[in-house]
């Protein structure tokens, strides 16, 4: 049944959306007893399975009461241990880190003609360059991403510390005196799995930046690295299968369309709540094959 519920205290810090189980102190209206319980949307149908599951119509209100507490706390208390996995960088095998090395440019002219004599950078001062991997291959990954920003600054973008320490060096002494280093931002993306699956979290931006004080568009840069392979990964909420594998169904295409929508809900929330725009998802309905629409 539905059951109308007047709490004050808790609903200053509820918002829209959320997920939350707790404990009801009958009433008209009902009241909270004190202890709320905050899901990430993915749980939510493998509790209320077992849930379903372990409930017995035949026994007493209080034996079903008790199922219901214990698995809801036994869940929460799960999701709380849980520990990030260690995300390593494919190319290198070495820890994933994203490191932006901000960089104020002295004289362009001189800075692009010193790119442009590197046999290993593609791009130009319009659209930004790219130091690549394999320069000679078809298909290349980028080994240091050169970002225009604003007039005078460049941002150099490498995914590993060891990249960006190499990257460093190399900028600086290809185009000596034209730039000048000015700071480093190093994001660790373990942090945002944590943010993703409502852990606490055990790193932040090695300067101590508050979220909206992060380089514009690393949000973005950081899912796309931590969601890179999503589709192929095995997810729990879709009965161990990976989002591709659970397309083949049409029941397990609306579970993999509601986690979408549950990711990109909650980044709407988080980006509100940190006062910047939210990074766009539609990267992962595409690798699907997925109408965002």
């Amino acid at each position: 049944p539905v059951h109308e519920v007047s709490d004050r205290a808790a609903s200053e810090g509820l918002s829209e959306e959320m997920v939350i189980g707790v404990r009801l102190i009958p009433g008209s209206p009902s009241k909270l007893s004190g202890a709320i319980y905050p899901f990430s949307e993915y749980q939510v149908p493998g509790l209320l399975d077992a849930i379903r599951r372990e409930s017995d119509p035949g026994q007493d209100p209080g034996f079903n009461f008790q199922v219901r507490s214990t698995l809801l706390v036994a869940t929460w208390l799960r999701m709380m241990m849980m520990t990030a996995p260690q995300i390593v960088d494919a190319s290198t095998d070495q820890p994933s880190l994203l490191v932006n090395d901000y960089y104020r440019v002295i004289d362009w002219d001189r800075l692009e003609a010193a790119l442009a004599a590197e046999g290993d950078v593609v791009g130009d001062r319009r659209n930004g360059w790219s130091r690549l991997e394999e320069p000679e291959a078809e298909v290349s990954r980028t080994r240091l991403a050169i970002n225009l920003k604003g007039e005078d600054q460049i941002e150099a973008f490498a995914r590993t510390q060891d990249l960006a320490n190499e990257g460093k060096e190399w900028l600086l002494g290809v185009a000596g005196d034209a730039i000048e280093w000015k700071i480093r931002d190093l994001t660790d993306p373990s942090a945002l799995w944590e943010r993703r699956h409502d852990l606490p979290s055990a790193a932040s931006s090695g300067h101590g930046l508050g979220p909206s004080e992060l380089p514009e568009g690393i949000h973005q840069q950081m899912y796309e690295q931590i969601y890179s392979d999503w589709s192929d990964q095995p997810i729990p909420a879709l009965g161990d299968r990976t989002p591709r594998e659970a397309l083949a169904t049409s029941e397990g295409q609306r579970q993999v369309v509601d986690l979408l929508v549950s990711y990109e809900r909650g980044e709407k929330q988080e980006a509100k709540t940190q006062n910047r725009p939210p990074a766009d998802l539609g990267f992962m309905w595409a690798d699907l094959g997925l109408d965002r629409e």
